[in-house]
């Protein structure tokens, strides 16, 4: 990142991603602005890096920096072993059990949605150092599965670890929609059923 920074042109726009893990995961609250930031210092590595990175752009000169806020995001291509969504569609079309360890509401942004961001936030002269990428309405690990099974016409349910609502990871994206406009975002059930539609006509993909 740094050596990028370094070695860039000054007319050349660096659009670096980060993470909403940034305002420090123990102090995560719900609809995150972007003067929340540096309320809490992340103490996680991966979170620490990105922090600092952001840390850097928001006190650079450089009119050609942008930092972008990325909370949950996902599509094809993503590693369906570890990515909620993916795993939690891999798994029901393989028939095998589903374990949540606990009920919690996320910001999940559909891979196209943010394409589309990132390309009207290239065109655009954007004022704002920093942008959380948020959908505008949030969702939760429960009903993606119910939607998934929905989809499928199953009622397998699911294994609840831990009972309650984990702590919310949901971000403010008014300063998003003032950058870029109104925007439509796809609702979470139309991507769900998109990303489905391609794990079951790519089945072979999956190992069981």
């Amino acid at each position: 990142f740094f050596n990028l920074c370094k070695y860039k042109s000054k007319d050349t726009k660096l659009i670096n991603l980060g993470s909403g893990s940034e305002y420090s995961r123990d102090h995560w609250v719900s609809n995150m602005s972007e003067s929340y930031f540096d309320t809490h210092i992340p103490q996680d590595s991966h979170s620490f890096s990105k922090y600092l990175m952001a840390k850097y752009i928001e006190s650079s000169t450089d009119k050609n920096l942008l930092h972008l806020r990325i909370f949950g995001i996902f599509g094809k291509y993503e590693d369906y072993r570890n990515k909620f969504i993916s795993n939690c569609i891999a798994k029901n079309l393989l028939h095998l059990p589903i374990i949540i360890n606990q009920n919690a509401c996320y910001d999940y942004i559909f891979i196209d949605d943010f394409s589309k961001i990132i390309e009207k936030l290239i065109s655009n002269d954007v004022k704002n150092k920093s942008l959380n990428i948020t959908p505008t309405q949030s969702t939760d690990l429960i009903s993606i599965n119910n939607q998934i099974q929905k989809i499928l016409n199953i009622n397998t349910g699911f294994e609840l670890l831990n009972q309650g609502n984990g702590k919310e990871y949901t971000g403010n994206n008014s300063s998003l929609l003032e950058c870029i406009g109104n925007f439509d975002f796809m609702p979470i059930e139309k991507s769900v059923e998109i990303l489905l539609l391609y794990y079951s006509s790519n089945l072979n993909l999956i190992n069981r």
